[in-house]
């Protein structure tokens, strides 16, 4: 086995690893070469270094002399990745430092076969909680239908989740900039008709009123970004919407809900536990 540097970004097509992600239990959507490739491309100006094949990387890190930290992050602590790349840095004789990473929370949901073993397996307040707020949000607002972008439709559902989007407080409200859509649209044309991308509305009475979008890679789906109409808060069709993916998932035959970084209390309302993410600096 031979590692390879390279800042070509045409061997992100030239060298498919695809098959290496797949055989990885710890791999997920986004190790892999096509996520990866437009993430190159896109924010190329600062990209992260991320972990290949523990002894042989950091072997091949020992014979270049051109660095002196390497800084891996989003290592999950329950994954054998932090363990393997630590223990294969002190072999070679460098600095290992290992640290909650930036929001070095996320949480994470197994997922059985069927959604009423999943709200079976839920405790009572929150099961009583989901099926609360599903029926507020129909007796007050109307009946409600999830539904999912197709290629047809792409377009015109991420020009409403585009729109969703910007009307968010804080610092969410700014997240989607010219580049970020830009980054957004891509991945829905490139994804989209793999199976892979997956974005969805809860409609109510023909409104599109919440929207997320999910990446559904071996078995886990994982929830990336979300949105839904201010005017519509007080109902909480986004969290009605999180509910409805899941019962997606599961009737997709996926095994894993991954709700990703960022220690929120509305994720816990959904069963899942709080998995720690770190953050691995190795230096000479």
């Amino acid at each position: 086995m031979d590692v390879v540097f390279s800042e070509d970004g045409r061997d992100f097509t030239r060298r498919d690893w695809s098959s290496l992600v797949t055989a990885d239990p710890s791999g997920t959507f986004f190790h892999s070469p096509g996520f990866l490739k437009l993430y190159w491309e896109e924010f190329a100006e600062q990209p992260e270094l991320q972990g290949a094949f523990a002894k042989e990387l950091l072997a091949a890190l020992g014979r270049r002399s051109d660095w002196r930290v390497a800084d891996l992050h989003g290592l999950p602590a329950d994954r054998p990745w932090l363990e393997l790349l630590t223990e294969a840095a002190a072999a070679q004789g460098f600095g290992v430092e290992v640290s909650d990473d930036q929001n070095g929370i996320a949480p994470f949901l197994p997922i059985p076969g069927s959604y009423e073993e999943y709200l079976a397996s839920l405790p009572a307040k929150l099961r009583h909680e989901i099926k609360r707020k599903a029926r507020k949000l129909e007796t007050e607002g109307g009946p409600f239908h999830v539904t999912l972008a197709q290629r047809e439709t792409l377009e015109e559902y991420l020009d409403r989740f585009v729109a969703l989007h910007r009307t968010s407080e804080g610092p969410k409200g700014v997240f989607m900039q010219p580049g970020m859509e830009i980054f957004f649209r891509r991945l829905g044309e490139a994804f989209l008709p793999r199976g892979v991308f997956n974005l969805t509305f809860i409609e109510v009475n023909g409104e599109k009123v919440a929207g997320t979008i999910g990446f559904r890679f071996e078995g886990t789906e994982s929830l990336y970004n979300s949105a839904f109409d201010r005017e519509w808060q007080q109902l909480a069709p986004g969290m009605v919407l999180v509910a409805e993916d899941i019962r997606i998932a599961i009737e997709a035959g996926c095994s894993a809900f991954d709700l990703l970084k960022g220690d929120y209390a509305y994720k816990y309302r959904f069963g899942a536990y709080p998995r720690a993410v770190k953050r691995l600096v190795i230096s000479r």
